[in-house]
């Protein structure tokens, strides 16, 4: 019998499949044949940013937040906020806060989105950024049982980035 897919599974999944998107982006040797990767830079942290907001609204329906609370205009795209509400829940993982750390304003401010000239931003190490979004996958997949769900084991996502794709060419 398929599991019942909820709320929040499907908030986990579209979390993934953005860090897929952006992973399968950053690592495809066709990249490489581009002089920059200005192109794609603040797509890939559009995907980033809303990857670590969808993992933590997981975490919140998954213990019973509803989607009215998590629309309101102060938590809605704020990866802090969301973050705190899921930390008054217990949630605890370093990586997380990191990516918040890294994501959060110009993910709250839409900067991601729509490029402005004083748009700019620091790019962190990718293999580094995707090590984090490995660990908030896997924690939060224990914690609302995606994978038990379906009878598969957890696992990280996967995502290794080879050491020659590992820097920004900005």
């Amino acid at each position: 019998m398929q599991p019942l897919i909820t709320q929040p599974f499907r908030s986990f999944a579209t979390a993934k499949g953005n860090v897929q998107s952006a992973f399968l982006m950053l690592t495809n040797p066709l990249r490489f044949q581009l002089k920059t990767d200005d192109s794609f830079a603040l797509s890939c942290h559009v995907l980033l940013g809303l990857a670590v907001e969808l993992y933590l609204k997981a975490y919140l329906t998954h213990l019973n937040h509803d989607e009215k609370e998590l629309r309101k205009h102060s938590v809605r795209h704020s990866l802090e906020e969301l973050l705190a509400l899921c930390e008054n829940h217990g949630f605890s993982l370093p990586e997380a806060t990191s990516l918040v750390a890294y994501l959060n304003k110009k993910h709250g401010d839409h900067s991601y989105r729509y490029l402005k000239p004083d748009s700019g931003f620091i790019p962190r190490e990718l293999g580094t950024l995707f090590r984090e979004l490995d660990k908030i996958n896997a924690y939060v997949d224990e914690k609302i049982g995606v994978s038990v769900a379906f009878g598969v084991p957890i696992s990280s996502g996967g995502w290794v980035v080879p050491e020659r794709f590992d820097r920004w060419r900005l």
